[in-house]
């Protein structure tokens, strides 16, 4: 069974910064393993926005940047619509997601 996932922007950062860490082996095994990336378009452009900052990821050309999302995205499902809702998060940059991994269909046979 795939699992679905959302994941914060931050394990991003940290697998590229890393290649020793939980976020690193989490990015690597994306399309290989038994889960899904789900991205919304407001999450696709929030990754994009933070992978490009100046100095965020020193030894990365933004080619190589693109043609990780390019591919990142390639093997995600993305979510046509997300609703807007009330913020009800401290931080409400993670809004997206939680919208994001709220819109995804659910198999509730499964329990976690």
């Amino acid at each position: 069974m795939i699992r679905e996932i959302v994941l914060d922007t931050n394990v991003l950062v940290a697998a590229f910064r890393s290649k020793r860490g939980a976020s690193y082996e989490l990015v690597r095994s994306l399309g290989q393993a038994d889960w899904r990336l789900n991205v919304s378009v407001a999450l696709a452009l929030e990754y994009e926005d933070v992978l490009k900052r100046k100095d965020m990821i020193r030894a990365i050309s933004e080619k190589a940047i693109d043609d990780f999302l390019d591919y990142l995205f390639s093997i995600s499902n993305l979510v046509p619509f997300v609703l807007r809702q009330r913020p009800h998060l401290r931080d409400p940059d993670d809004e997206r997601i939680l919208r994001s991994g709220g819109s995804v269909q659910r198999d509730d046979r499964h329990p976690q």
